[in-house]
């Protein structure tokens, strides 16, 4: 005869899984894209600035005759 058995166990053997958070998981996808996204933008303002920094040859436009 089969026993019958609760719809949940305190046999670690045979204790069903944690669910996942997908709440937990949704926000640290966020947060890492976030910083994804700043450290770009970071770069591009640092080679903005570093281009601004540099003295650029000017073309003369005086022609020697």
């Amino acid at each position: 005869m089969h026993s019958w058995s609760p719809p949940f166990s305190t046999n670690p053997e045979i204790a069903p899984l944690a669910k996942t958070n997908y709440s937990f998981e949704k926000r640290q996808r966020e947060i890492a894209k976030k910083k994804k996204q700043d450290s770009k933008q970071a770069k591009k303002l640092a080679t903005r600035d570093d281009a601004k920094m540099e003295p650029t040859p000017r073309a003369s436009t005086t022609k020697d005759a």
